[in-house]
């Protein structure tokens, strides 16, 4: 009776102590996970590892559930020998996500494009569900209205898309002067007037920012043409430099206070934006008071260390030998761990403000039905009649014809991340027989067959290209017997424009081509 007296006291003193051990350990775990954002920063910051806080500063790129997210098609090999895709992570479509730390309770940060709409992926594998998001009209419509007011509301419905499907931060507006027609992005910016840039900007950062959704101000500076954008060296004088590229930007800064700027891919005067103390961290930060932090536009690099030193806090998405420059910049003392200290301190600043740190759980569903109408009345707003000799309006019932691929293909906004997985478009001779007009059948089946056959020869859309078709040739019989059948005649022209490109090399997808 003894021995099992004894033999059952032992176990439960064995059982108790690893009850207390348990105990323990889940006591310094969740001490561990409650220690970002219920201590000082400077104390969350001197509890981090190198690795750690290196990881922090070069986007997602070293950890298994962290890798680096190209464009789409353009694989980049990870530290661990993965290829990762745009299609990977926690929203699916996302830019690029922030390093995250569990243990310290640092969440995950997603960061998604753009600036005339969330761009995420709509139809995922394996799920029911779809994630639409609103094309609102482009920035240059946008601005092309005037109205600050129309801009916050836009705004505020693209920075709510962005919070129920789970984004943190919106890689918006694209603030840089419309300066080279030729540019590709020209469609994503406001104007080549600075004062009116600046206010749409502030409009619009008060909008997303409002659904407490941060902005990525860009591209910071002059990056006003995307020929050679990648290192393309701007010379440019201070005074044109802060009256005309920069005064936007400051306005923002000052005025709507944005969560974070993008530093742009060119050179100025000789050396890399992403680089560059005097831009990132004399004026942007010492004269202007921005506190927030300074991302690198994706791809945007050189050297990492030298990116740290000017101020450029987060590095996106994050490449192997930004990690391996700044660790070893570390370790010989070219790069001051101080530095390190303190852009991984903006970095985290940002991410206490985010609703992925604030545990908000997102609904997938916002009321697109409603962004819709916002979306159709600032559309409205940023038209714009050059000369009206009393022709317009057009009454609904009159009969008409349509002229230009434009009228049966139309296009939305541009390629790239300003472009938007909508869903659902209306081409222009839709929107007329809508509205109630007779649209001459004849001429409109043509273009259709022309158009259908065309794209049928042509890859798929992705997201630096769209299928440009060559204006259809209309002979000029057809044309004069069309027009005479009709009450009116439509010449619709359209012009593609993208990321990456210069806008006359991007596609022909303008003119009416040959009425011969």
């Amino acid at each position: 009776m003894k021995y099992i007296v004894k033999k059952v006291t032992g176990r439960f003193r064995f059982t108790f102590f690893l009850c207390m051990s348990a105990m323990l350990c889940a006591g310094c775990a969740r001490e561990d996970r409650e220690m970002f954002g219920d201590r000082p920063l400077d104390e969350v910051v001197r509890a981090l590892a190198l690795e750690q806080k290196v990881n922090i500063v070069v986007g997602g790129v070293r950890g298994a559930d962290n890798p680096p997210y190209p464009a789409p098609g353009m694989p980049v090999r990870s530290s661990n020998g993965l290829t990762a895709h745009f299609t990977s992570g926690k929203v699916k479509g996302a830019a690029a996500y922030g390093y995250a730390i569990d243990s310290l309770g640092i969440p995950v940060v997603t960061y998604a494009d753009g600036p005339a709409g969330v761009r995420i992926d709509p139809v995922r594998e394996g799920d029911s569900l779809t994630y639409y998001c609103t094309a609102f009209p482009t920035g240059s419509s946008l601005a092309a209205g005037w109205d600050t007011a129309m801009v916050r509301t836009v705004a505020a419905a693209i920075g709510n898309e962005a919070r129920e499907y789970g984004v943190d931060i919106l890689l918006a507006p694209g603030m840089n002067i419309i300066r080279n027609p030729l540019c590709g992005r020209n469609f994503e910016y406001y104007s080549e007037d600075p004062v009116l840039t600046g206010m749409i900007g502030a409009a619009y950062v008060d909008g997303v920012q409002s659904e407490n959704v941060g902005v990525s101000v860009k591209h910071f500076a002059v990056n006003n043409q995307e020929t050679l954008r990648n290192g393309i060296d701007v010379k440019v004088s201070e005074r044109a430099m802060r009256e005309i590229y920069f005064k936007a930007f400051e306005h923002v800064v000052k005025e709507a206070s944005p969560w974070t700027v993008m530093s742009s891919y060119n050179k100025i005067n000789g050396i890399l934006a992403s680089e560059n103390e005097w831009l990132l961290t004399e004026v942007l930060r010492e004269e202007w008071g921005f506190d927030g932090a300074v991302v690198t536009d994706w791809w945007a690099e050189e050297n990492g260390a030298r990116q740290q030193a000017a101020g450029n806090d987060l590095l996106m998405p994050g490449s192997e030998h930004q990690y391996d420059e700044i660790m070893a910049a570390v370790r010989d003392g070219s790069l001051p761990e101080s530095v390190l200290d303190r852009n991984v301190g903006r970095i985290l600043k940002m991410t206490a403000r985010t609703n992925s740190f604030a545990g908000y759980e997102p609904s997938c569903r916002p009321d697109l039905e409603a962004h819709a109408r916002i979306a159709r009345e600032a559309g409205t707003r940023g038209m714009v009649l050059l000369e009206n000799d009393g022709t317009l309006p057009l009454k609904p019932g009159i009969s008409m014809v349509l002229f230009g691929n434009a009228a049966y293909d139309t296009y939305v906004g541009g390629t790239g991340s300003g472009n938007v997985n909508r869903r659902y478009k209306v081409n222009i001779c839709d929107g007329f027989s809508e509205a109630g007009f007779d649209v001459f059948p004849a001429v409109a089946a043509s273009y259709r067959r022309y158009i259908a056959a065309e794209k049928a020869r042509m890859g798929g859309e992705n997201f630096w290209w769209v299928p440009k078709v060559e204006e259809m040739q209309v002979p000029s019989a057809s044309v004069k017997k069309a027009v005479a059948a009709c009450d009116a005649a439509v010449y619709v022209l359209g012009r593609m424009a993208g990321e990456g490109c210069p806008s006359a090399e991007h596609g022909r997808y303008g003119g009416l081509g040959k009425l011969s």
